[in-house]
Protein backbone atom coordinates (compact mmCIF):
# COMPACT_ATOMS: atom_id res chain seq x y z
CA UNK A 1 0.00 0.00 0.00
CA UNK A 2 1.18 3.27 -0.80
CA UNK A 3 1.22 6.57 0.80
CA UNK A 4 -0.04 9.80 -0.86
CA UNK A 5 2.58 12.51 -1.39
CA UNK A 6 2.46 15.28 1.28
CA UNK A 7 1.96 17.44 -1.31
CA UNK A 8 -1.12 15.23 -2.58
CA UNK A 9 -4.37 17.45 -2.79
CA UNK A 10 -6.60 14.85 -1.31
CA UNK A 11 -4.75 14.99 1.50
CA UNK A 12 -4.87 18.82 2.22
CA UNK A 13 -5.47 20.21 5.74
CA UNK A 14 -9.07 21.29 5.99
CA UNK A 15 -9.47 24.51 8.20
CA UNK A 16 -12.10 25.29 11.06
CA UNK A 17 -14.86 27.45 9.73
CA UNK A 18 -15.73 30.07 11.82
CA UNK A 19 -19.95 31.10 12.29
CA UNK A 20 -21.51 33.87 11.95
CA UNK A 21 -24.08 34.45 15.15
CA UNK A 22 -22.35 31.78 17.88
CA UNK A 23 -25.10 33.00 20.54
CA UNK A 24 -27.59 29.97 19.81
CA UNK A 25 -24.79 28.08 20.09
CA UNK A 26 -23.66 29.47 23.81
CA UNK A 27 -27.08 29.67 24.85
CA UNK A 28 -27.57 26.03 23.69
CA UNK A 29 -24.48 24.66 26.16
CA UNK A 30 -25.26 26.76 29.02
CA UNK A 31 -29.05 25.51 28.73
CA UNK A 32 -27.30 21.89 28.56
CA UNK A 33 -25.31 22.36 31.38
CA UNK A 34 -27.75 23.84 33.63
CA UNK A 35 -29.93 20.34 32.25
CA UNK A 36 -27.13 18.29 33.18
CA UNK A 37 -26.84 19.96 37.28
CA UNK A 38 -30.65 19.56 37.05
CA UNK A 39 -30.25 15.74 36.48
CA UNK A 40 -27.71 15.12 38.80
CA UNK A 41 -29.43 17.51 41.79
CA UNK A 42 -32.41 15.26 40.90
CA UNK A 43 -30.36 12.20 41.35
CA UNK A 44 -28.71 13.02 44.72
CA UNK A 45 -31.93 13.98 46.43
CA UNK A 46 -33.51 10.61 45.10
CA UNK A 47 -30.26 8.67 47.02
CA UNK A 48 -29.75 10.84 49.62
CA UNK A 49 -33.79 10.15 50.91
CA UNK A 50 -33.42 6.08 49.88
CA UNK A 51 -29.79 6.33 52.23
CA UNK A 52 -31.84 8.25 54.82
CA UNK A 53 -34.87 6.36 54.48
CA UNK A 54 -37.30 9.99 54.96
CA UNK A 55 -40.58 9.59 53.40
CA UNK A 56 -41.18 13.27 53.81
CA UNK A 57 -38.62 13.85 50.77
CA UNK A 58 -41.47 13.52 48.05
CA UNK A 59 -42.02 16.88 47.48
CA UNK A 60 -38.23 17.18 46.64
CA UNK A 61 -38.08 14.39 44.27
CA UNK A 62 -41.25 15.75 42.71
CA UNK A 63 -40.30 19.15 42.15
CA UNK A 64 -36.32 17.62 40.86
CA UNK A 65 -37.72 15.21 38.06
CA UNK A 66 -40.78 18.27 37.28
CA UNK A 67 -37.91 21.37 36.97
CA UNK A 68 -35.90 18.79 34.92
CA UNK A 69 -38.43 17.92 32.26
CA UNK A 70 -38.96 21.71 32.02
CA UNK A 71 -35.83 22.43 31.69
CA UNK A 72 -34.71 19.52 28.83
CA UNK A 73 -38.14 20.72 26.96
CA UNK A 74 -36.39 24.33 26.53
CA UNK A 75 -33.17 22.67 26.27
CA UNK A 76 -34.63 20.79 23.33
CA UNK A 77 -36.55 23.50 21.66
CA UNK A 78 -33.09 25.29 21.40
CA UNK A 79 -30.88 22.78 20.14
CA UNK A 80 -33.92 22.23 17.66
CA UNK A 81 -34.06 26.07 16.46
CA UNK A 82 -30.11 26.15 16.38
CA UNK A 83 -29.14 25.16 12.54
CA UNK A 84 -25.88 24.83 10.77
CA UNK A 85 -24.72 27.62 8.51
CA UNK A 86 -23.87 25.50 5.73
CA UNK A 87 -26.52 22.64 5.62
CA UNK A 88 -29.21 23.94 7.37
CA UNK A 89 -29.15 21.27 9.18
CA UNK A 90 -29.39 20.73 13.14
CA UNK A 91 -26.36 19.49 14.43
CA UNK A 92 -27.08 19.59 18.30
CA UNK A 93 -30.00 17.07 17.68
CA UNK A 94 -30.43 14.16 16.20
CA UNK A 95 -33.01 14.02 13.82
CA UNK A 96 -32.82 10.86 12.13
CA UNK A 97 -31.21 11.66 8.94
CA UNK A 98 -27.95 10.41 7.66
CA UNK A 99 -24.87 11.67 8.97
CA UNK A 100 -21.96 12.50 7.42
CA UNK A 101 -18.97 9.98 7.54
CA UNK A 102 -16.77 12.60 8.85
CA UNK A 103 -19.18 12.84 11.97
CA UNK A 104 -17.89 11.79 15.29
CA UNK A 105 -19.18 10.65 17.99
CA UNK A 106 -18.53 10.08 21.71
CA UNK A 107 -19.32 6.02 22.41
CA UNK A 108 -22.22 6.04 24.79
CA UNK A 109 -23.72 9.65 23.19
CA UNK A 110 -25.43 10.10 20.53
CA UNK A 111 -24.23 12.74 17.63
CA UNK A 112 -26.01 15.65 19.38
CA UNK A 113 -25.09 15.59 22.82
CA UNK A 114 -21.19 14.60 21.60
CA UNK A 115 -21.86 17.68 19.38
CA UNK A 116 -23.01 19.71 22.59
CA UNK A 117 -20.09 18.36 25.29
CA UNK A 118 -17.66 19.19 22.52
CA UNK A 119 -18.70 23.03 22.58
CA UNK A 120 -18.34 22.73 26.12
CA UNK A 121 -15.32 21.36 26.28
CA UNK A 122 -13.37 22.41 23.09
CA UNK A 123 -15.64 25.54 21.77
CA UNK A 124 -15.97 23.72 18.39
CA UNK A 125 -18.08 21.18 16.94
CA UNK A 126 -18.37 19.11 13.47
CA UNK A 127 -21.62 19.02 12.11
CA UNK A 128 -23.42 15.37 12.14
CA UNK A 129 -24.75 16.02 8.78
CA UNK A 130 -22.00 18.37 5.92
CA UNK A 131 -19.05 17.21 8.08
CA UNK A 132 -17.73 20.39 8.28
CA UNK A 133 -15.92 21.80 11.65
CA UNK A 134 -17.21 24.92 12.90
CA UNK A 135 -14.78 26.70 15.99
CA UNK A 136 -16.95 29.32 18.02
CA UNK A 137 -13.80 31.12 18.38
CA UNK A 138 -12.77 32.19 15.14
CA UNK A 139 -14.13 35.48 14.15
CA UNK A 140 -15.71 36.08 11.34
CA UNK A 141 -13.44 37.04 7.88
CA UNK A 142 -15.41 39.64 7.14
CA UNK A 143 -14.64 40.93 10.40
CA UNK A 144 -11.17 40.23 10.46
CA UNK A 145 -10.02 41.79 7.08
CA UNK A 146 -9.20 45.81 7.84
CA UNK A 147 -11.92 47.99 6.47
CA UNK A 148 -10.79 48.19 2.60
CA UNK A 149 -11.00 51.79 0.60
CA UNK A 150 -13.31 52.69 -1.24
CA UNK A 151 -11.98 53.13 -4.81
CA UNK A 152 -12.63 57.15 -5.38
CA UNK A 153 -15.25 57.96 -7.90
CA UNK A 154 -14.31 59.43 -10.93
CA UNK A 155 -15.88 63.17 -12.19
CA UNK A 156 -18.02 62.27 -15.04
CA UNK A 157 -16.27 64.07 -18.15
CA UNK A 158 -18.63 66.24 -20.28
CA UNK A 159 -18.44 66.52 -24.04
CA UNK A 160 -19.59 69.83 -25.52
Amino acid sequence: MRLSAPNDPSRKLVRDRSLPHTRPFYICAILFIFWLLTVAATISVIVISIALHTPNETRSIIGGIVLCGIVWFITFLKRRGTICPLCKGTPLLNSGALVNERATRIFPFNHGVSAMLSIIFSQRFRCMYCGSTFDLLKKNSNLRLPAMEQPKKRKARSFK
